[in-house]
């Protein structure tokens, strides 16, 4: 056991090869949504934390949100607790599928900005 001070993803791997070394399989990792863990532990099945899976979307949807898509992508995140891995990938990929052309625009915010 040891405590990680800051983090880092050579920590992480640190960890990882301190587990190994004491005679360990891993079998898989379960990370948060730091993008660098994935390519560090790419050898690896990894599994995103479902708790971490929601707040990044949350970071990007309203909790109450006007447009019909993001409702209903806000309604698909917070039942991924309900079901497993490949019901909700094919739940998200139909969600993805019947908002393709609302994915695929670009808005202009009041600003002026894109």
């Amino acid at each position: 056991m040891a405590f990680i001070a800051h983090e880092m993803v050579h920590e992480y791997a640190d960890a990882v090869c301190s587990i190994e070394e004491r005679g360990y399989t891993i079998k898989g990792i379960v990370i948060d949504g730091m993008k660098s863990l994935f390519g560090e532990f790419s050898a690896y099945k990894i599994q995103m934390c479902q708790y971490h899976m929601i707040q990044i979307v949350r970071r990007y949807l309203t909790w109450r949100p006007r447009l019909l898509a993001a409702r209903e992508l806000k309604v698909l995140v917070d039942n991924i607790v309900n079901g497993d891995g490949a019901e909700f990938e094919n739940k998200y990929r139909h969600w993805k599928s019947q908002w393709v052309d609302m994915l695929n625009r670009r808005s202009t915010l009041k600003s002026g900005m894109t």
